[in-house]
């Protein structure tokens, strides 16, 4: 076997084919044509369009021109589509298609979905072509789409609540509180119903004791001075007798009896 030395650190790997990219304008140049036979031994150019920007870098889209063709319909319209590539990329004569690769342009894509029920993927067909440097062609990349917002997951449909069979009794109307009679302004009260207002009470008076007065003792003469009046000179000593308490008459004897001093006169 042949000797063959390769890193692949230094290679960037294939991450195979994607399929079908959303549609929109792509950055794109041509990497590879070949010239095919139909079935019906007409002839077609396949064009390989490689995607060269944004987040699709490295897709690829082919794409047939059928210049020779029984239908003229279609020879029209093929070469109508490698009239406007070759504007695009500012090639208007050639003889080799190869003249016209790795030249940048731009692409629409749209996606084509598969048969229901078959094996294949959907894939993407070329519906236009424009110059590189169109402003109207904006990069799919450069203009992603805006996130759609969240929605709220639509709410149930109203059923009705389900009937029951079973009838409730009949309750009697809980009794309706009469309403709080509205408020009065207090009548003006009567003369006899105005607070009585207590007189202040006096303070209290603080009492003096009387000194206490001078009593004579009981059958006691107050003793007399013996210094003659307007005098000043001392008289005789006098010696008064204490009083003596009266003594009782005697009392008449009783009727039929003669007391005995009377008894003596006789």
């Amino acid at each position: 076997m042949p000797q063959y030395n390769f890193d692949a650190t230094k290679v960037e790997p294939d991450k195979g084919r994607i399929g079908a990219i959303p549609k929109g304008w792509y950055s794109a140049i041509i990497k590879k044509t070949t010239v095919e036979e139909t079935e019906k031994g007409g002839h077609y150019f396949n064009f390989m369009f490689e995607v060269i920007e944004g987040q699709y870098k490295g897709a690829t889209v082919f794409h047939m021109f059928q210049f020779d063709n029984s239908n003229q319909k279609t020879v029209e319209i093929a070469h109508k589509q490698l009239s406007q590539v070759s504007h695009c990329v500012k090639v208007l004569q050639w003889s080799q298609t190869e003249q016209l690769h790795n030249i940048p342009l731009k692409i629409r894509l749209k996606v084509e979905e598969p048969p229901e029920g078959s094996n294949y993927e959907a894939k993407n067909e070329i519906t236009a072509f424009t110059d590189y440097n169109d402003p109207k062609a904006v990069n799919v990349a450069a203009a992603p789409s805006a996130p759609k917002p969240a929605t709220a997951p639509p709410a149930p449909a109203w059923a009705p609540p389900p009937q029951s069979t079973t009838i409730p009794p009949v309750t009697a109307p809980a009794p309706v509180a009469a309403p709080a009679p509205a408020w009065q302004p207090p009548a003006a009260p009567q003369p006899w119903e105005q607070p009585t207002t207590a007189a202040p009470a006096a303070p209290p008076q603080q009492t003096t004791a009387a000194p206490p007065q001078w009593n004579p003792a009981p059958n006691v003469a107050p003793p007399v001075s013996n210094v003659a009046p307007n005098t000043g000179v001392p008289d005789q000593q006098q010696t008064i007798a204490p009083l003596q308490a009266p003594q009782a008459a005697p009392s008449a004897p009783p009727q039929g009896q003669v007391p005995p001093w009377i008894q003596q006169q006789q």
